[in-house]
């Protein structure tokens, strides 16, 4: 095989590990809960607010070296039914009755409004080791929490509430899909216990 040939045959074989590149698309668990408890809860109707970015959040990410161990795969997490039902829970955990509510509120329709914010989500995901290749996955979130007054709608005050998740362990490119959704469930996780935790603490009273 002349060396034309040789190079002809192996940019097909690029060509059809390329086409064949695998995607894959994994459900976060919807049950994730705060560990935060308050003996008595604030007597307030509550709305909870979501924006956008945070309800139709999807983080996606493939390993970056190319042609390195697990190229081929790209990863895709739905994650905003699952984060915007752990922050939900987590105003729960605080007050009486929560529901959730448009950005259109009205004054005077709640006591409080909780509204959560996206400000940063970032997922990398790398493979080291050729044969018995090493899964690696880090993921960061950060969601920025305002209380408002419900009766005039003024800001009571603000906080960002951040999470991490990371994972390293020997996976396969299919395996490390299961795999490192756990990062990203770490990160709710914490996410949600911080907001408890806050809420708890009178995040949402007026000073």
């Amino acid at each position: 095989m002349t060396n034309r040939h040789l190079i002809k045959h192996l940019f097909f074989i690029l060509i059809i590990i390329l086409l064949s590149a695998c995607e894959h698309q994994v459900t976060l668990t919807p049950t994730i809960t705060p560990s935060a408890y308050i003996a008595k809860k604030y007597p307030y109707r509550v709305a909870v607010v979501f924006t956008p970015e945070i309800q139709d959040l999807v983080v996606s990410a493939k390993p970056s070296k190319p042609f390195g161990p697990g190229f081929v795969h790209i990863y895709h997490y739905p994650m905003g039914d699952s984060l915007s039902q752990a922050l939900l829970r987590s105003a729960d955990t605080a007050y009486n009755e929560v529901v959730v509510a448009d950005l259109d509120l009205k004054e005077g329709e709640v006591d409080r409004v909780i509204k959560f914010t996206l400000i940063n989500s970032s997922l990398t995901v790398e493979f080291a080791g050729a044969f018995f290749p090493t899964a690696k996955g880090n993921y960061t979130l950060s969601v920025l929490m305002e209380a408002f007054d419900g009766q005039n709608l003024n800001l009571i005050q603000k906080a960002a509430i951040t999470g991490n998740g990371s994972v390293s362990q020997q996976a396969d490119g299919r395996a490390a899909a299961k795999l490192f959704s756990t990062t990203i469930e770490q990160a709710i996780q914490q996410v949600s216990d911080n907001a408890a935790n806050l809420l708890t603490s009178g995040f949402g009273e007026i000073k």
